[in-house]
């Protein structure tokens, strides 16, 4: 009887730091740090219509990852030297578990909409487009929170009419099956990116959606991780 349950003791305690091990081994789970980039110059048609759409997007992604964060920019112009405009950082959205009362979670999610899109409208609508040196700073952006556990994405909201880097401008003016230039490459390696409404625009040039896909994903460090959708 001694014997037996001494040896139901040590099982016992074996099973235990099997336990306490295991779990110091669960990595920690995955979070989420998206960004969205708006294109506020005069060639979109209607870009804080167009917003909200994408922002509840992100938020039912970002709502299964419990600690995961998002950030709003819109392109830049002449007073912020073409840099793209940081107008929110790190918002959250209450995770499914923690925020039980779907009213409430709804309402909040509503008004940070409205939120977000107030402060897009009260942005100018710059008359050049450089959205190339924006999507290059946004994904700097991002890169400056590189983590193990950390899972990038980055939505764009851009006709894509680049106006400002010469070279991409006279690319995307050329027939297709043109030859693209090689430029210094925007750099989106372990981030997700998914550039939204490049079919839609008010530029009078009229540039052949099939050559903007063309020759914008020879301007990424890793096109597979690059999805374009033309509305």
């Amino acid at each position: 009887m001694i014997y037996n349950t001494a040896f139901l003791l040590t099982a016992t305690g074996t099973l235990l730091v099997g336990v306490v091990i295991w779990r110091t081994h669960i990595p920690p789970p995955v979070t989420i740090d998206a960004a969205i980039l708006l294109d506020r110059s005069q060639s979109m048609q209607s870009p804080c219509v167009d917003l909200p759409g994408t922002v509840e997007r992100v938020l039912k992604i970002l709502s299964t990852r419990p600690g995961s964060t998002f950030s709003v920019l819109v392109s830049g112009d002449v007073l912020s030297a073409n840099q793209p405009v940081l107008l929110f950082d790190n918002l959250s959205v209450a995770t499914q578990r923690v925020m039980r009362n779907q009213k409430r979670r709804l309402q909040d999610e509503s008004d940070l909409i409205q939120k977000i899109t107030a402060g897009c409208n009260s942005q100018p609508s710059p008359a050049r487009t450089p959205i190339y040196l924006d999507i290059q700073q946004t994904l700097a952006h991002l890169h400056a929170n590189d983590g193990a556990f950390v899972e990038k994405q980055l939505f764009v909201l851009s006709d894509l009419h680049e106006t400002a880097e010469p070279r991409l401008n006279k690319a995307l003016r050329q027939p297709v099956g043109a030859r693209v230039p090689s430029p210094a490459p925007l750099n989106n390696a372990a981030i997700n990116v998914v550039i939204c409404g490049y079919a839609e625009t008010r530029d009078r040039r009229h540039l052949a959606p099939t050559r903007i896909v063309e020759v914008w994903t020879r301007f990424f460090s890793n096109p597979d991780l690059v999805r374009f959708e033309p509305f």
